[in-house]
């Protein structure tokens, strides 16, 4: 059986393809366009060119889907229609005008499903998850690979970006505003820094393109399963500099906007709960949603 997955975030809208066979599946193929969505949230509404544009990408996904015969699909959002005040507005539109039911995630939900899906090959028994998106940050705790405390912060990769950064790039100034800004955050959240630990794990668009231009900058191995959180602030020292837009467009010209505001927040994160290592996960909430809402009893 094979079937697929839309995952509406704030910055893009992905699909995966899986395959489902003997209780196991395996990802086909991924297909992925870059939104923005949350560009066209205004006074807390979606206005009705967002609803347009998002309407005619899972159409597209639709016919993709079509000539492949997979008649099985499921939808689920993120940011962008958990925090308007039009959601049911936008999620009728959207059913009555492609037939497709979303499945709207809460923020607590969004961690705990990136988590499982992040977990599928992680050998972490305790540590720090974190899953980095384009309108929201999602952190769980968790010990003896059991989740313990998950909350979500409002500040993401295309969020702080959209905040805080004039041009492309934060200057130095704009980038102690979105560090200074995410310490508030998680203070206000965890005060105590009862969940402060030396390993974290990493999810996410941001977090695989921060390891990807470590790589390409050889400042780590590139078979390196550990990155040593250092080199975060590394990499932002090394990207002050005249030809940041080019070394960021060479190895990940879709994400030269928020790539910057993601590497931040992997900083921040690690700088706040003294996180000596980081992992990077190439599973996440996707994932996560086929085994506890789609094939509970499937493993990959």
């Amino acid at each position: 059986m094979n079937f697929g997955v839309i995952d509406v975030g704030a910055n893009s809208v992905r699909m995966n393809v899986y395959q489902y066979e003997n209780k196991g599946f395996d990802i086909l193929f991924s297909k992925k366009k870059t939104l923005g969505i949350v560009s066209y949230i205004n006074d807390g509404n979606m206005s009705e060119k967002g609803i347009q544009i998002l309407c005619r990408c899972l159409h597209d996904f639709q016919l993709t889907l079509s000539h492949l015969h997979i008649a099985s699909l499921h939808v689920f959002a993120t940011v962008p229609l958990r925090n308007i005040k039009n959601t049911t507005v936008v999620l009728q539109k959207i059913f009555e005008r492609t037939g497709i039911r979303v499945h709207v995630l809460s923020g607590e939900d969004e961690g705990r499903l990136s988590f499982e899906g992040a977990s599928i090959y992680s050998k972490l028994q305790k540590g720090l998850f974190l899953d980095v998106g384009g309108g929201s940050t999602e952190i769980v705790s968790f010990q003896d690979c059991q989740m313990h405390n998950v909350y979500s912060i409002s500040s993401g990769s295309l969020s702080l970006f959209r905040t805080y950064v004039s041009e492309i790039l934060p200057n130095e100034k704009q980038q102690k505003e979105i560090i200074e800004a995410m310490l508030r955050e998680l203070k206000e959240k965890d005060p105590n820094k009862e969940y402060a630990t030396e390993t974290m794990l990493a999810a996410g668009g941001s977090a695989r393109a921060c390891a990807a231009l470590l790589k390409d900058l050889h400042m780590i191995e590139s078979t390196k399963e550990e990155i040593p959180c250092e080199k975060l602030q590394e990499l932002i020292t090394y990207l002050n500099r005249e030809d940041a837009i080019r070394i960021i467009l060479r190895c990940e010209p879709e994400r030269i906007h928020t790539f910057f505001p993601g590497l931040l927040i992997l900083y921040s994160t690690a700088k706040y709960y003294g996180c000596k290592k980081m992992q990077i996960s190439k599973y996440g909430v996707r994932e996560g949603y086929v085994l506890k809402k789609i094939l509970p009893n499937a493993r990959f």
